[in-house]
């Protein structure tokens, strides 16, 4: 006597796989407590319309469930039509995450380039702020300022003058290194007009005034055609390296 084919399935026996004779397509895996439709058996139905809910429909890794499922013949079932196209819900908690972090990363943006900016002002007018006291000195005390801007541009460049250096010392050791003037004066040509105006009784003349001014010029121009743009600005303004 044989025993009826009907088998009873609790969820104890969930995701059993059973297989169903298709003609023309053979054996088909099914899984009976999967999300899919029950309608299968109307005649009217069609494999790609009742055989799945709309949920598993708009499922966005259903291809990959039913390629797992069938192998090659997984084409022939994928879902398309409306329920194919139903909206995914999307994850509203890192949706409110962006519109919380975006904020954050702009207020900070708008901080930096704020302090930049300020500090950019400062440096600036500091600048601005020295060279006018020093037109407002005599010409001994200007020619002594003028080299001591020529000396941090040359720290700057990696030649400092060291503590027990005199700047005649100095001169002798950096030689040809610094050349201004179509290479026709060198820091030596400075030290003496320096040397004159700091130690000297004579007068400082014009034209050696106009020397140290003509190569700090000269020297900030090399220094600033050699940098890059932003490298000149940020050490020049922000940090006041030179």
């Amino acid at each position: 006597q044989s025993r009826p084919r009907v088998y009873q399935i609790t969820d104890m026996q969930a995701h059993a796989w059973v297989e169903v004779y298709f003609e023309g397509f053979g054996w088909v895996p099914f899984e009976p407590t999967a999300p899919y439709s029950v309608g299968m058996s109307d005649d009217n139905s069609t494999p790609n319309s009742s055989m799945f809910t709309p949920e598993f429909a708009a499922d966005p890794y259903n291809e990959q469930y039913i390629e797992d499922m069938l192998g090659d013949k997984a084409g022939l079932f994928i879902p398309t039509g409306p329920a194919a196209s139903m909206p995914v819900e999307t994850n509203t908690d890192e949706s409110e995450n962006k519109r919380v972090i975006n904020p954050v990363i702009m207020f900070a943006v708008l901080v930096m380039v704020g302090y930049l900016s300020i500090a950019f002002c400062s440096g600036a007018m500091k600048i601005f702020l020295r060279n006018r006291r020093i037109k407002k000195m005599s010409r001994k005390d200007q020619v002594v300022a003028l080299f001591q801007e020529i000396i941090k541009m040359a720290a700057y460049l990696r030649y400092p003058l060291y503590g027990t250096e005199t700047p005649l010392n100095y001169a002798r050791r950096v030689g040809k290194r610094f050349a201004f003037k179509n290479e026709r004066i060198f820091m030596g040509d400075l030290v003496l007009i320096y040397n004159k105006a700091n130690f000297g009784n004579s007068a400082i003349k014009s034209n050696e005034l106009k020397l140290l001014k003509d190569c700090r010029a000269e020297l900030m121009a090399n220094i600033k055609n050699s940098r890059y743009k932003i490298q000149f600005i940020w050490d020049r303004y922000i940090v006041r390296k030179i």
